[in-house]
């Protein structure tokens, strides 16, 4: 007869967070965008440059990306609970990028003579 043990395992299925729900901004030149997320409170939220893999362009509690952007980005934003290690599906946020209207300036000179009658 041979030698036999048993033992437990508990498991925890932690659940994934929501998908942030996105605002998508427009701005006119250089600046940081107004676009933003909203997900659950104090929850970190990581932006990164692709719908999958990608880059992680900033991870932090703030609901707005913080750097200046010059041109139409997509951004895709994933909830991400600390907690539990959990990060849950991505929502794509776009900001557009509107190119200012070109400044034209015309410099007239003008001499005032004043007499005194």
């Amino acid at each position: 007869a041979g030698c036999t043990a048993t033992s437990t395992v508990i498991v925890n299925v932690n659940p994934l967070p929501s998908a942030p729900v996105a605002s998508n901004s427009e701005q006119c030149g250089v600046g940081v965008p107004t676009a933003s997320v909203s997900g659950t409170v104090g929850a970190t939220f990581n932006w990164y440059s692709a719908s999958t893999g990608g880059t992680l362009l900033q991870s932090s509690t703030s609901t707005t990306y913080t750097t200046s952007i010059s041109t139409t980005t997509d951004f895709w934003v994933a909830e991400y609970n600390a907690a539990t290690g959990c990060e849950g599906p991505r929502s794509q946020v776009t900001v557009t990028v509107l190119t200012p209207d070109a400044i034209s300036a015309l410099l007239i000179s003008a001499l005032f003579v004043l007499e005194q009658l």
